[in-house]
């Protein structure tokens, strides 16, 4: 596969990793996001802290769904370029054999 490919899935584990190692850690710091029993909190504080989280998980999803699509865009732009470069490159060649094959008249 050609390097610039290579360096796109490397950027895009690298960000894949970084949003999981966030998600992970924001879990283990939260203990594992689990909400306090109802007796340590009020009604209302319960659900103000459900909709924190949900609010928060829902941040994280978006920046996450973001970059995936940022990066994509990147990868699908740099191949149909690597793809029409190397069309015009293969057009180019096949030009040249067919003019070597055209007979050649002399006057």
């Amino acid at each position: 596969p050609p390097v610039n490919l290579l360096r796109q899935e490397i950027a895009g584990t690298d960000i894949y990793l970084d949003i999981l190692h966030k998600a992970t850690s924001a879990n283990d710091s939260d203990g594992g996001n689990q909400i306090p029993s109802s007796g340590s909190l009020t009604g209302e504080q319960d659900d103000d802290l459900r909709v924190i989280i949900t609010e928060s998980e829902e941040k994280l999803r978006d920046l996450a769904e973001g970059k995936l699509v940022s990066f994509c865009g990147q990868i699908l732009k740099e191949a149909s370029e690597f793809q029409s470069n190397s069309g015009d490159a293969v057009n180019v060649d096949i030009h040249c054999v067919i003019e070597l094959r055209s007979p050649v008249i002399v006057k």
